[in-house]
This record gives C-alpha cells, sequence and structure tokens, in this order.
C-alpha cells in the first residue's frame, strides 16, 4: 500500500517531532513550501524529495509507487538537461 505523499508528510513529520519550520531548515526552503506539500498544492522536486526522505528516515517507495517515481525521474532529468 503506498501513502499519499501530503498526507504523510505532516504524519511523519509529526512522528519525528519537527515543526514545518524545523523541517523546512534541515532540507533547505522556506517554511511556506512545506506548508504547500503538506496540503497538496505542490509536488516536490526530486532533489527535494531526497532530502526529506533523507531526513524523516523514509524510503521514497513507502510514499510513492513505481509509477510515480519514474514521472519524477524523467521530470528531473528534462530539467537538468534544459
Amino acid at each position: 500500500m503506498f501513502i499519499i505523499f501530503n498526507n504523510d508528510l505532516l504524519i511523519r513529520r509529526n512522528l519525528k517531532k519537527l515543526s514545518q519550520k524545523k523541517l523546512a531548515e534541515k532540507v533547505g526552503v522556506q517554511r511556506h513550501k512545506i506548508s504547500m506539500l503538506e496540503h497538496g498544492h505542490i509536488l516536490p522536486t526530486l532533489n527535494l524529495l531526497e532530502k526529506i526522505t533523507k531526513i524523516l528516515d523514509i524510503r521514497l517507495s513507502e510514499i510513492y509507487p513505481a509509477e510515480i517515481q519514474e514521472l519524477l525521474l524523467k521530470d528531473n532529468c528534462k530539467k537538468q538537461n534544459g
């Protein structure tokens, strides 16, 4: 079973006893971005997602199915290659 990212982010952040501000500082974004992620207004970049999963000690496969992971990787490659 895969958990929808925005709902899971809030739960896992709270389990780690991290405020939005603290998580934002750890991943190098503004608190507002974490709020927007948790409310489902935006999706994270692959780079941000990797930082978040590392800090929250979770695997990408726990929050996104393989098909979504592939799309994120393709989108990230497009952005890097211009």
